[in-house]
């Protein structure tokens, strides 16, 4: 993907699908914003482009808009250690132009991850990777607030 295509991409989910998506959510600028969470420490390169902040949800959302360098297993897997005492749900967004994108990408994206389509911002995929985490998927989805 171009820099003007991942920008342009950037702006759709900050600018459509995130409020979609998240209406409440909050975009979190700078390391500082993370101590609130029970977050800090170090380099913070491997954050993705866009962490935003959903009070209703209690979750912190780290989104990706670069599918040419998606979050590969070992990438996700330093954001679930580096997040791992959060005070917050924690998801890990992947997103993408269109369907289409996604599906010409082949990007093998991690479990556990969410999929956003800026052509589409009132739907998502979830890639569960197991029964188990399906069920955990839906029983916090649908969790009484």
């Amino acid at each position: 993907m171009s820099a003007h295509g991942k920008n342009r991409l950037m702006e759709a989910v900050r600018k459509v699908v995130l409020l979609q998506q998240v209406p409440d959510a909050e975009m979190l600028a700078d390391s500082s914003a993370f101590q609130r969470f029970g977050l800090s420490g170090g380099s913070l390169s491997f954050l993705p482009d866009i962490v935003a902040f959903s009070k209703h949800h209690n979750t912190l959302f780290f989104i990706h808009a670069d599918p040419s360098a998606a979050i590969d297993k070992p990438r996700f897997q330093e954001l679930e250690r580096w997040s791992s005492a959060a005070t917050c749900h924690v998801a890990v967004v992947a997103a993408f132009a269109s369907r289409r994108a996604y599906a010409t990408s082949a990007v093998e994206l991690p479990a556990k991850t969410y999929i956003w389509f800026a052509d589409e911002p009132k739907h998502f995929l979830f890639i569960s990777g197991s029964p188990q985490a399906s069920a955990e998927f839906l029983s916090a989805r649908f969790a009484a607030k």
